[in-house]
């Protein structure tokens, strides 16, 4: 009986993330972004450990996307905790699907905020440690820049 709730909660759990992924993109109304990173904070706890990396990754996007829509007074702020939840996702799951692009937002929100040093040395880790992905290579066009 446990089981089969701990499963179904799991379920529940896991429905959230992937309605909040649809809704997390560039372009989508601040309200529909906000409500889903408010989701995913809400579940944060209950994610299983597959299921933390994607959560935290997302929760860093939205923030991102919020800041880029935000004024200046909350701007700084959700740049600053969107990029450290990315990063929490690349030091915590370095491996997970999720880590290269994560690795890729971080380095955006430290340039969005004037951190040339952190955003360059982000895009060049992106570079060495996921070289093949899509992120790797807007991280190249990024340092070209």
């Amino acid at each position: 009986m446990l089981a089969r709730e701990g499963r179904e909660h799991g379920q529940r759990v896991l429905a959230r993330i992937q309605a909040a992924e649809t809704l997390i993109r560039p372009g989508q109304k601040p309200d529909l972004l906000q409500s889903s990173l408010q989701t995913l904070q809400q579940n944060l706890r209950r994610c299983t450990e597959s299921d933390l990396p994607r959560a935290l990754f997302l929760m860093g996007k939205a923030e991102i996307l919020l800041a880029e829509a935000a004024g200046p007074d909350k701007q700084r702020a959700l740049y600053v905790n969107g990029g450290l939840n990315c990063m929490r996702v690349v030091a915590h799951f370095p491996d997970a699907v999720e880590a290269g692009e994560a690795l890729l937002l971080a380095g955006k929100a430290n340039l969005a905020i004037g951190n040339q040093e952190a955003a360059q040395a982000a895009f060049n880790q992106v570079v060495k440690r996921y070289g093949d992905s899509q992120a790797a290579q807007e991280a190249k066009t990024l340092l070209k820049k």
